[in-house]
């Protein structure tokens, strides 16, 4: 509805969703999801934190993700629910991040048409 009334002043917005349940993982369901909160987080937490922390390696990374899960969970009500909410998701996309290498070494040792990636 506000892309359409932008639209009637002639105002262009950003898309701030794109399709994310056709997501194939949670990693790209967060890169279609609320794209101008994702990006803002990446921008102005994460990016800057393992900056700041690069010395602790993949560490800074995943405590990167937390910190901008738990900011997310926050910005969507400071109640304890959202804040779990954005530890799961956090979970998740650590999970995610930690796991990538095995999980692309056993794919290439199934046929092709059994992988979805």
């Amino acid at each position: 509805m506000a892309l359409g009334v932008a639209s009637i002043f002639g105002i262009k917005l950003v898309d701030n969703f794109n399709r994310p349940f056709f997501a194939r993982n949670v990693g790209e369901f967060w890169r279609r999801w609320h794209i101008s909160l994702s990006s803002w987080c990446n921008d102005f937490i994460f990016s800057p934190f393992i900056v700041k922390y690069r010395r602790l390696g993949n560490r800074a990374a995943i405590a990167g993700i937390f910190v901008s899960f738990f900011v997310i969970g926050i910005w969507h009500g400071a109640n304890w629910t959202f804040i779990m909410v954005g530890i799961l998701q956090g979970i998740a996309i650590s999970y995610e991040f930690a796991s990538k290498k095995k999980r692309l070494e056993i794919a290439s040792k199934l046929p092709s048409g059994m992988v979805v990636l």
